[in-house]
């Protein structure tokens, strides 16, 4: 899966549960507007340690699969 825009990205970050709504708008406002892509707002993620190098990793690919563990 190619993300189509920040929003998108966004919206499976957070019905995957790996970012909070709260966090994934802090990180999109404090984006410089000029540099707002996918892989700013992944950067940024991961720069403040909400996602982890993994995370950022198979995010940037695109990839969403297997992020998230099951109930166990």
């Amino acid at each position: 899966m190619s993300w189509k825009s920040t929003d998108h990205l966004g919206a499976t970050l957070t019905e995957l549960q790996l970012v909070k709504q709260t966090e994934l708008e802090q990180c999109l406002a404090s984006l410089d507007p000029n540099h707002r892509g996918v892989s700013d707002l992944l950067q940024e993620l991961q720069r403040r340690n909400i996602i982890t190098s993994y995370q950022y990793s198979r995010l940037n690919k695109g990839e969403s699969e297997g992020l998230v563990l099951g109930k166990y």
